[in-house]
């Protein structure tokens, strides 16, 4: 029992061990990429107001204009 105990708590230090290093390898090259390529995708439905919904055909709401701000700030 005390094997499988100290087994389990080995592999998930290590997967924190891994997991906290990915990303920020990670994170640097798509932010780079992102202001590289000169613009920001993001995914909204519009179906959830007040965060995204669509008024006159066009999608508005909190998330748009996070979006928006969130490009200008990365301009």
């Amino acid at each position: 029992m005390k094997f499988w105990k100290k087994l389990s708590v080995s592999l998930a230090v290590a997967a924190l061990g891994i997991s906290a290093v990915a990303p920020s390898v990670s994170a640097a090259s798509v932010n780079s990429e992102l202001k590289n390529k000169g613009e920001l995708t993001i995914g909204l439905e519009g179906t959830y107001a007040p965060f995204s919904y669509r008024k006159d055909g066009k999608l508005t709401g909190f998330e748009v204009e996070l979006g928006k701000a969130v490009a200008k700030k990365m301009a």
